[in-house]
């Protein structure tokens, strides 16, 4: 996991992306002892920053320029806003807490060069819905068209909750097996 974080850059009008050459240059040293996994699971403190924002992304499997015509699968923004990368709230806090321990605030490449905001929790995909036209699975978790086939996980849940999905899923899937009726104990 290390190696996919680097430094963290306050949000501002200055791309990350600049600000990580110019902490390349004048502080290469650091950089270099920042970027080395030696150790890293010991020394480092994760926080998550969630947010509750009202998007999802939407998957397609079609032909790309620079698959060079062959088929791939993409996502893009179904819509709303973008969601962003840095919440200011966020670093400020991880500034704070790296300035407390002597230690070294960091974010994931995607956040920094792109832009793009990384998340743990991957949700969605089987939506529960009145038919086939409208979901994946009917309101019993059963996927349409595929008698006993059940999806009970993460993929049922629509969109992102801005908290950690865990306890979500777990209900969810405690109303599944509800639904499912006990087994009859044969007699011998």
């Amino acid at each position: 996991m290390s190696i996919l974080t680097t430094h963290l850059f306050n949000s501002s009008k200055i791309p990350g992306i600049v600000k990580w050459f110019l902490n390349i240059i004048f502080h290469p040293m650091q950089f270099i002892r920042d970027s080395i996994p030696y150790k890293w699971s010991s020394q480092t403190v994760i926080l998550l920053i969630m947010q509750p924002i009202n998007n999802y992304l939407k998957f397609s499997y079609k032909r790309r320029w620079w698959r060079l015509g062959a088929k791939s699968m993409n996502s893009d923004l179904s819509s709303g806003d973008p969601i962003p990368s840095s919440i200011p709230i966020g670093d400020k806090i991880a500034n704070d807490i790296a300035k407390d321990i002597n230690g070294v605030p960091m974010s994931t490449y995607m956040d920094t060069f792109l832009g793009i905001p990384t998340t743990a929790h991957i949700l969605g995909g089987a939506s529960m819905g009145e038919d086939m036209s409208t979901g994946v699975v009917d309101d019993r978790f059963e996927v349409f068209n595929y008698p006993g086939l059940y999806v009970i996980d993460g993929s049922i849940v629509p969109s992102n909750l801005g908290v950690n999905p865990s306890l979500t899923i777990t209900a969810l899937a405690e109303y599944a097996m509800s639904r499912f009726p006990e087994k009859r104990k044969e007699s011998l």
